[in-house]
């Protein structure tokens, strides 16, 4: 079953109910080609249960050109100040900012968490999710106030559709912006947007990859354990992730796929996102199951729907507070 690589496999209590599969990637002559950073995700108590397929970015903005054109704006934005700035400018020709979705459940607390590390940095958004930041840092209070001020560019009926509409806005010719994983880009493929939709960091994420795999898991009473060890052997080959990758809009859990096999008119993005994961700071991303515990990201996530209602600044940080230390980081 699939399984999204990091601490995500606690749901399963993985030496009890999950089959490790290090046997599977050592056979397989993966490992030489892993990228480290994946390699240490994987590993839960010194076990892997997760064969990884792909890598994608959690933290780009898609920007639809045109749009952007056609009010006048030269430059896509690259700080919050000239982001809130593009969006008072688009409203003030009754455009859509930003398009979102929020009904599938996971992206307001996505939003955020992007958001979040571009007002405090890289370094810092680890810091919160390992304990040595605080919650109750300043920074925290600004990047709340930056995810108001960015709900407030979105379309009103975000509540009603998921994120593939938000995508769909700017696939549309309706929203100029849209802030999504690069699962969007498989979106952008399939509905013949390349020629006007392009990517970009959100604001303040340059140099940041935030890290979401894909992958598979082998239940320990999997009922056709042969079949299942095979399926995920072959989801470590070379061909087969360089096959579904160009269509997921995600880059290969391997270091040496071939970008240049991919369509051409997709391989810039695909050998840019191998580029910047290579020298990038990798963070792993809380709201698909990388970067905290399970109930962790659950409390964060109803954190930021809660703020999306309220948008109570005080008391969405109070609640942050009270969730790390509930995950066992005293603040």
């Amino acid at each position: 079953f699939m399984l999204h690589a990091g601490l995500e496999a606690e749901l399963y209590t993985p030496e009890e109910f999950l089959q490790p599969v290090d046997d599977i990637l050592e056979e397989a002559g993966v490992l030489d080609v892993m990228p480290e950073d994946l390699k240490s995700l994987l590993k839960i108590r010194g076990n892997t249960y997760t064969v990884p397929l792909n890598i994608h970015r959690g933290n780009v903005m898609w920007t639809n050109t045109n749009v952007l054109a056609d009010a006048g704006i030269e430059k896509i934005p690259e700080t919050f100040d000239e982001f809130f700035a593009a969006c008072e400018q688009l409203q003030g020709q009754g455009v859509i900012p930003m398009g979102m979705g929020i009904s599938d459940g996971f992206e307001l607390g996505h939003t955020f968490e992007v958001v979040l590390s571009g007002t405090v940095g890289a370094e810092k958004n680890k810091g919160l999710w390992d304990g040595t930041v605080s919650w109750t840092d300043p920074e925290v209070t600004t990047a709340l106030e930056n995810f108001s001020k960015l709900l407030d560019c979105t379309n009103e009926d975000r509540g009603t559709i998921n994120w593939v509409g938000g995508i769909d806005l700017v696939i549309n010719d309706q929203a100029a912006f849209n802030i999504m994983g690069d699962w969007a880009y498989g979106e952008v493929i399939a509905k013949g947007a390349l020629d006007k939709v392009t990517w970009a960091s959100p604001p303040g994420n340059q140099g940041q990859f935030f890290l979401v795999s894909d992958g598979f898991a082998i239940p320990a009473e999997a009922p056709n354990p042969e079949n299942a060890r095979n399926f995920v052997k072959i989801i470590t080959r070379k061909e087969a992730q360089e096959a579904f990758n160009q269509n997921k809009g995600s880059i290969c859990a391997r270091t040496d796929c071939d970008y240049g096999v991919f369509p051409e008119d997709r391989r810039a993005y695909f050998q840019g996102s191998a580029d910047d994961f290579a020298v990038n700071a990798i963070i792993p991303m809380v709201a698909h199951g990388s970067g905290a515990i399970p109930s962790w990201q659950q409390q964060f996530a109803q954190i930021a729907t809660q703020f999306a209602s309220d948008r109570d600044v005080a008391a969405a940080q109070a609640a942050l507070v009270l969730a790390a230390e509930d995950a066992g980081f005293p603040q």
